[in-house]
């Protein structure tokens, strides 16, 4: 069986990495565009994000460890886009594969997800003859800041 290919575009958030705890990466919202569904797919503003040997998620069970990756998850929460791929065909609802609950519901299983990081303050340049990159940058990331750093995170996933 063929699936129909269908992007989506979630959103832009911010990660603040504070340099008092320069692992946390905390999360912050910016915005949310497109069809990704409700934002409650992902975890609340100011969670840390949890990796196997740094757990800052609010679970004793260690999210990060069961889910296989790192993530920003809070009580291992309704989304994973680190997850493992399980196959286009594979439709059974698995802790560890990548997971955005709240656009096609817990069966649905993406088959990309991509995720870039830019500075906070980026703003985008005409490239010529680059389609679909991110284009220049003016100014620098973290200028002028001392105690965090912004960056901007964009997602997509494509099932």
């Amino acid at each position: 069986m063929q699936r129909k290919r269908n992007d989506l575009i979630l959103m832009t958030i911010t990660i603040v990495i504070n340099s008092l705890r320069p692992l946390t990466f905390s999360l912050h919202f910016r915005g949310f565009s497109g069809t990704a569904g409700r934002t409650s797919s992902l975890t609340h503003s100011g969670t840390q994000f949890s990796t196997k040997d740094q757990d800052n998620d609010n679970c004793s069970c260690k999210c990060a460890q069961m889910a296989s990756g790192g993530w920003w998850f809070d009580a291992c929460g309704p989304s994973n886009l680190n997850g493992i791929y399980y196959g286009s065909g594979s439709n059974v609802v698995r802790y560890n594969g990548i997971k955005w609950y709240y656009w096609k519901g817990p069966s649905m299983v993406a088959t990309v997800t991509t995720m870039m990081v830019r500075p906070v303050d980026f703003q985008r340049a005409p490239v010529v003859g680059v389609a679909g990159g991110w284009g220049g940058k003016k100014g620098g990331a973290g200028e002028g800041r001392s105690a965090r750093a912004h960056k901007s995170l964009s997602c997509r996933i494509t099932v």
